[in-house]
């Protein structure tokens, strides 16, 4: 009966003695004291214990709570194994069904799983990805770059990395994924990689044309030479686009303020910062034009800059413009412009435009110098308002004519000015507006008044060849008469002398002869006359200076016979002190000289003013007058008188032997200007007549100089007084027979020399170096005259010493050069005496 007890009392004594096994420190030492324990209790010797009931009590105890807990125990692990495999469904349908590539690799990256959504992404099915290696699928062209990238992320043990990977799909389309890659490691070591990947196709294809607009948009600023640049208030750094930084020239970066603020020209700066202040503070439109100097270049552009201002983030952006080609491009406008309208206004033609009733609508300056009329009184009125009769009417017509035909028309015109009649040759065309009708005309009137006078001056000179060949001829003519009356006159005076010798001087016939003897000698004055009409009667070359022609000749008898002749003739002289000499022959310019004053007291039967003059004169150019005067250097002879004067149609005739309107034998031999005339030829020079009935006449003759100097020259300064001390002198002057004749003198006289064809050229080589002095020929063309080029060269030479030169006389420029601090003026031709003493003088003045 005890053993049915023991055998029922076992599983909560089995279950009493595991339970401090499983709850001890020490799982072996207490399951080997429990085993021991239970034998002895199976022994069947342990149930007389006094402790047995308190024990078997607390053993029922502990079975009935191990039941319980292993009861609770048994259903949580129910519980938990169902909520399991609840999870790992959900996640399998999830990863079955996820929006994304999720695959798994081994370590060589052979695909050991991927899930459904790869199918439709890529057009395979699971099946066919299943065993293949990943790099299979990428774009043949990426796939080593991409196998390189996650190489190294396995070899350098990098847990998580993304990367975007263009794969080829079945259908041979490309698809972009971004792919998150996880490696997976077991003890340290790679077994494979996770990979989740999205299709970002539609994303890069989006990126794709956003590039390809952002390089469309920096490709249209770079051709539009423009850019855009945001300005950051609170970091200071300038965003600026490729554009702008080729605009700018400046690198490839971020920008400073500092920076930027370098690249305008300093007189732009204060506007500019004023025009960023009024667009931050008060919101004033930003719109400026401006200059930079790119630092890479270092050339100058005019920019363009509009810019806006955002208040929320504190930047301001904007748009930067090169316009330098437009600024030039207005600039050369402008200019085209203001050449058209200079070219019209300052050309020499008369420019006029006219609407359909004929009113002015404009007109240029030659048209209001030769009308005389202001351009304000003349537009909005007609030809018959400012031209009332003939000229109006005229205008008028031709007009008419032209907006009628539509068609260019060329008319001789005729309009009376204050400065006399005037004659055009207008050609007119019509003006049509945009519907083709003819809305008015422009006429160019071409002033063909001088060319009429060319006609009526070549007239003229054709009359003076024919008078010069007429005295040509007549003076062979003479030269034979005159030879054959000096055999002639040879024997009557030959033999009158040989009578007079022989003759008694009581005798009364000694009277006779000595009249015979007298005419003789007036006839063989006669013939020597005509000699010189003829041309063959100067063999003297001597050097002369006219100045002592004319004060020898107030000593001679037949001056005083003249003054006594003629006592209510005053007559005075003006000589200049530095005449030039000439080569000639005295005793012919003693004739010269009494026909002209005889010629002069006798047109003034009344009285008046003889006034004998001379003077040098350099001409540059021809002069025209009653004999045509070559360009030169000139010592001139000027008798003028107060009397009568000479008709036009004399003055054609008063060179011709005989042609006088003296009484013949009484007042002269009608041989005094014909001598004048071949005296003046003979002396290679040139005779000018201007006379005026009633009011008096003027003869000139121009004598070529000549720079030899007389055989004794009278007072003549040492040269000791104006010799140089190796002093440098520029010459400038623009005739060059002029310049080498400055130098040789002054070269003459110690003096370094160096000559300039132009107020130009003398401002080069006085940039180059110091000159002591600086002989100016106050005339020269083209270019800057001497007046000019002294303004200058005291620019850069503030203490500069010159000298003026000019062939004409002293003139208001010449005083404005001497008031600038210019030397002494000296008129051309000069001698070496006069040049030498005016250097010396200006050389030595403090």
């Amino acid at each position: 009966m005890r053993k049915p007890r023991t055998t029922f009392l076992f599983p909560p004594l089995f279950a009493a003695l595991l339970l401090p096994v499983v709850l001890a420190p020490d799982p072996a030492r207490a399951q080997s004291t429990a085993l021991s324990f239970l034998d002895r209790l199976i022994a069947g010797g342990s149930h007389d214990h006094p402790f047995f009931p308190i024990l078997l009590s607390t053993l029922l105890l502990l079975a009935v709570i191990v039941v319980v807990v292993l009861w609770l125990l048994r259903r949580q692990m129910k519980k938990q194994t169902g909520n399991s495999m609840i999870s790992q469904e959900h996640y399998r349908h999830m990863v079955q069904n996820a929006g994304d590539i999720l695959y798994l690799t081994d370590d060589e990256g052979s695909i050991r799983y991927i899930n459904p959504v790869a199918e439709t992404i890529l057009g395979y099915r699971a099946e066919e990805m299943t065993g293949r290696f990943y790099w299979e699928f990428i774009s043949p062209e990426h796939r080593q770059e991409i196998r390189e990238f996650y190489i190294k992320q396995r070899a350098g043990r990098i847990p998580k990395t993304y990367h975007e990977i263009p794969l080829i799909r079945q259908d041979s389309r490309t698809v972009w994924i971004g792919q998150n890659t996880q490696l997976f490691e077991d003890r340290g070591k790679v077994i494979g990689f996770q990979a989740i990947a999205r299709d970002i196709t539609n994303r890069k294809r989006v990126e794709q044309e956003l590039d390809i607009t952002r390089k469309r948009l920096t490709r249209a600023e770079i051709i539009s030479r423009s850019g855009n640049w945001e300005f950051d208030l609170k970091s200071k750094l300038v965003f600026a686009s490729e554009g702008a930084h080729k605009v700018y020239g400046l690198p490839e970066r971020e920008w400073t303020i500092p920076e930027v603020q370098k690249l305008p020209l300093s007189e732009y700066r204060p506007m500019m910062d004023e025009a960023l202040r009024g667009l931050i503070e008060e919101n004033r439109p930003y719109d400026i034009e401006f200059q930079i100097r790119r630092p890479d270049t270092g050339e100058i552009v005019d920019i363009r800059s509009v810019a806006e201002f955002d208040r929320d983030r504190q930047v301001v952006f904007g748009i930067i413009q090169d316009i330098t080609d437009r600024k030039q491009a207005e600039a050369a406008l402008r200019e085209n412009r203001r050449f058209l309208s200079d070219l019209i206004e300052h050309s020499g033609t008369l420019i006029f435009v006219k609407d359909a009733a004929g009113r002015y609508e404009m007109v240029n300056c030659k048209w209001e110098e030769v009308t005389a009329l202001s351009r304000a009184a003349v537009l909005g009125r007609t030809d018959d308002e400012l031209f009332p009769g003939p000229v109006g009417r005229q205008f008028r017509r031709n007009d008419r004519a032209v907006m009628e035909a539509g068609v260019v028309q060329e008319k001789e015109e005729i309009l009376d000015t204050p400065q006399g009649r005037r004659f055009f040759i207008s050609i007119k065309f019509p003006l049509r507006g945009e519907d083709g009708r003819v809305r008015g005309l422009c006429g160019v009137a071409t002033d063909i008044t001088d060319r009429k006078r060319a006609e009526e001056e070549r007239k003229s000179l054709q009359e003076r060849l024919q008078r010069a060949e007429k005295m040509e001829a007549l003076g062979t003519l003479a030269g034979g008469v005159a030879h054959d009356l000096n055999n002639v006159l040879g024997i009557l005076i030959g033999y009158s002398e040989l009578l007079l010798n022989d003759m008694p001087a009581e005798s009364r016939l000694r009277s006779h002869v000595e009249k015979i003897m007298k005419g003789g000698g007036r006839a063989a004055a006669i013939v020597q006359d005509l000699l010189t009409l003829a041309r063959r009667g100067v063999h003297s070359e001597s050097v002369v200076n006219l100045n002592t022609v004319i004060q020898e000749f107030r000593k001679t008898p037949e001056f005083e016979n003249l003054r006594f002749g003629y006592p209510r003739v005053m007559i005075r002289t003006g000589l200049a002190p530095d005449l030039l000499n000439i080569k000639g022959s005295p005793s012919h310019l003693y004739k010269t000289l009494m026909n002209l004053l005889t010629n002069a007291v006798e047109a003034m039967p009344h009285g008046g003013t003889v006034t004998v003059s001379t003077v040098n004169r350099n001409l540059d150019r021809p002069v025209q007058g009653y004999d045509d005067v070559r360009e030169g250097d000139y010592a001139v002879l000027s008798v003028s008188d107060t009397g009568e004067g000479i008709t036009n149609a004399d003055l054609k005739h008063i060179f011709e032997p005989f042609y006088t309107k003296k009484v013949m034998g009484r007042s002269g031999t009608g041989l005094g200007l014909a001598v004048v005339w071949g005296t003046v030829k003979d002396h290679h020079g040139y005779i000018d007549v201007q006379s005026e009935p009633g009011k008096g006449t003027t003869f000139t003759l121009y004598f070529p100089v000549t720079r030899e100097a007389p055989v004794a020259a009278p007072e003549a300064i040492p040269l000791s007084e104006y010799i140089g001390s190796d002093e440098s002198i520029l010459v400038v002057d623009d005739i060059p027979e002029q310049r080498e004749l400055a130098a040789g003198m002054l070269g003459r006289l110690n003096y370094k020399v160096q000559t300039a064809a132009s107020g130009e050229e003398a401002m080069e080589v006085l940039g180059g170096h110091p000159f002591d002095l600086v002989v100016l020929d106050m005339i020269m063309e083209p270019g800057m005259d001497g007046l000019d080029t002294y303004r200058k060269l005291r620019r850069i030479r503030p203490g500069q010493k010159a000298v003026i030169v000019s062939g004409f006389s002293e003139t208001s420029r010449v005083q404005e050069a001497q008031a600038l601090g210019a030397g002494e003026y000296i008129r051309k031709p000069y001698i070496l005496e006069t040049l030498g003493l005016a250097v010396r003088r200006e050389l030595d003045r403090k």
